[in-house]
């Protein structure tokens, strides 16, 4: 290879890399700038995404007449009432997604848990359930 495809082939390799670092210092920057609710928003789309993409949610999912949010403390109350849970619903839908949100400490960090209770709603069994940890601060 001569010197000055060389050259190029390094140039277009570094600003491939700065692109990738600006995308990830964006994102690190995003959640670690953002208040406790809005991190947990972020990191809530996002797995919700990554449980999609990977085929990790029940069918049902997809299928949703109600979705019931059910904090369990004063603090997960006042974190969610801003929230939005990353599901859709539908008049014709067949289910019915409870989610419980609960808040753990252990030292200096903070997490939340969510619950994922999908129910059929004519025979009213629940047929799926999932739960998931964030970590809010650290």
């Amino acid at each position: 290879m001569t010197q000055n495809k060389t050259r190029w082939l390094g140039t277009i390799l570094f600003f491939i890399g700065v692109v990738i670092s600006l995308y990830a210092g964006k994102k690190y920057l995003q959640l670690e700038q953002s208040s406790p609710s809005q991190r947990l928003q972020i990191l809530w789309d996002q797995d919700v995404a990554t449980l999609i993409k990977k085929n990790k949610i029940h069918r049902g999912w997809y299928n949703l007449k109600e979705v019931i949010v059910i904090p369990t403390s004063p603090q997960t109350r006042e974190m969610i009432k801003n929230l939005t849970p990353p599901v859709k619903t539908s008049a014709r839908g067949q289910y019915k997604l409870e989610i419980l949100i609960l808040n753990w400490e252990e030292g200096k960090t903070h997490g939340i848990i969510i619950q994922y209770n999908l129910v059929h709603i004519k025979s009213q069994n629940m047929v799926w359930e999932l739960s998931r940890n964030f970590i809010i601060k650290s």
